[in-house]
């Protein structure tokens, strides 16, 4: 059996080709059991940023060719529209590949935390639909040990590397703790959503959230607890008692201006502002980065942060890869061993029924042996075949070549369903 892995991500195809072949929680059960008709084990991954089918084959171009019809029937898509897009890797090529992947460093954004919890979640699904066997679980099982211990002994994952996440470690630095600190929500658009999620899972519980539609705003406030909508109006109350503003309006012009800000700077009593604007055009203007007390952070400050961060992670490629490397090596050593354990299996049985035969025939014709001497002879049998099989277990062992073990099935006339041996 050869692993294989067919897919496409977001370095090799554009959203609206990704979104199409996309696996959805819903769809996912019935696609798993359409894998089980097809091959003998099978795990799919889809996330926003790729999908991927890792299975296992005999015949590589019968099973590409397989992979090809069901992606398209699955997504009632022409092949000729991802068929561009696709990759494909064979063998240690697609274990190279995952475990890239479940190290963050495949990610769009080199890594991030989310892909190893995917890899996880898309194993497990697998499993309830009993859609994995000895291979596949081998595979992912040494994959996600290789992400877990890159995170524990590298620094790929310290430090944002978003600018929602970078925003988050921007206001802790400033804030401390998030608890009972008051945030207000300037936008209710995809970037004011990413910005309310991210520090909700921050720990933060009290936000205020203000737009240009004030029903935009109250069913963004709605997604969360401790939030609370109001007209943009009552932008400058809001921001006389906030901690920290974080602002992505779609607008024109500056919403906050010189004079806007210094007034509401001289009602907070010398408390200081923290205000990161994301908005392009921006919603600060430049000049209220000269008041005291209020302290203004733009969509470039927070890019140094993330760019320095992801420079930091790109030092730890060469301890990344040397972690990998090692890790790649034990699981072809375990892969090789299971996909020889079969026909190990096997001939160490034949062995062992020519050995039990013979001493049927033999033991008789020996008269007045003791049981000591019995027991002499039953050793001697057994030594002589374990090291008769010695060299050419380890042989198979070593190099886990399917041809190799197929050669041997048949030159000693071995069974095909043998029970395996545990490795």
């Amino acid at each position: 059996m050869e692993l294989i892995v067919v897919g496409l991500n977001h370095k090799t195809a554009p959203v609206e080709v990704r979104e199409r072949l996309s696996f959805t929680k819903s769809t996912l059960p019935q696609a798993l059991q359409q894998m089980r008709q097809l091959f003998d084990e099978g795990v799919i991954l889809s996330t926003c940023n790729r999908t991927e089918i890792y299975t296992v084959i005999e015949d590589q171009q019968t099973g590409y060719t397989r992979l090809l019809d069901f992606l398209s029937s699955t997504h009632n898509t022409p092949r000729e529209v991802f068929l561009p897009h696709l990759y494909c890797y064979p063998g240690e090529e697609a274990a190279r590949h995952l475990f890239s992947v479940t190290s963050g460093i495949d990610s769009m954004i080199i890594g991030e935390p989310q892909i190893l919890g995917q890899v996880r979640e898309a194993f497990v699904r697998a499993q309830e639909a009993e859609a994995v066997g000895k291979y596949l679980s081998l595979l992912f099982r040494c994959a996600l040990h290789a992400g877990k211990q890159v995170r524990s002994e590298t620094r790929i994952a310290q430090g944002a590397a978003s600018v929602t996440h970078a925003t988050v470690e921007m206001a802790r630095q400033m804030l401390g703790e998030f608890a009972g600190r008051h945030i207000v929500v300037i936008g209710a658009g995809e970037m004011g959503k990413l910005l309310t999620r991210c520090f909700t899972d921050a720990g933060c519980n009290h936000f205020t959230i203000i737009s240009h539609n004030f029903v935009h705003a109250a069913e963004l406030a709605d997604t969360c607890e401790g939030a609370k909508a109001i007209e943009l109006s009552a932008l400058d109350e809001a921001l006389v008692v906030a901690d920290i503003a974080l602002s992505s309006l779609d607008s024109p012009a500056p919403i906050i201006d010189y004079r806007r800000a210094l007034q509401i700077s001289q009602r907070r009593g010398g408390r200081p502002l923290y205000i990161v604007d994301l908005a392009v055009p921006r919603n600060v203007e430049a000049t209220v980065r000269d008041i005291p007390g209020i302290k203004v952070f733009d969509i470039d400050d927070l890019q140094t942060v993330v760019q320095e961060n992801i420079q930091l992670r790109l030092q730890e490629m060469e301890h990344i890869e040397a972690i990998l490397e090692e890790d790649i090596n034990n699981f072809n050593e375990q892969w090789r061993s299971t996909i020889v354990a079969p026909v190990i299996t096997a001939l160490r049985q034949r062995a062992e029924d020519i050995r039990l035969a013979e001493l049927s025939k033999t033991i008789p014709k020996l008269q007045n042996l003791s049981d000591r001497e019995l027991n002499i002879v039953e050793a001697l049998t057994e030594r002589i075949i374990n090291k008769f099989l010695h060299e050419p277990v380890t042989g198979l062992r070593a190099k886990g070549d399917l041809e190799q073990a197929e050669l041997v099935r048949n030159l000693f006339l071995l069974a095909p369903d043998e029970e395996e041996e545990s490795v």
